[in-house]
């Protein structure tokens, strides 16, 4: 074992987890200034905007996990067909 979480990666998954994990953060850090600033319709619009893109976010690694597990020449191309 290497030790890396994602042995057989070429860079794009872990981009992506990245990405995913950051806007969690910045979703949430969004809903609670919003709910701060402007109460709790700001504060659920914020968390259904931010959740929309996560999920979104989600699906296209999903896409690009599968492409490299089966067919590494084409994740590149799933990267940018599932791309929002």
């Amino acid at each position: 074992m290497s030790g890396r979480i994602f042995p057989r990666a070429t860079g794009w998954r872990r981009v992506l987890w990245l990405a995913l994990t950051t806007g969690g953060a910045m979703t949430v850090a969004a809903v609670l200034l919003a709910l701060a600033v402007a109460g709790v319709d700001a504060g659920m619009s914020a968390a259904l905007g931010g959740s929309m893109v996560l999920v979104l976010s989600a699906v296209s690694l999903v896409l690009v996990d599968v492409a490299e597990r089966v067919m590494p020449s084409q994740a590149i191309t799933a990267f940018m067909l599932a791309s929002p």
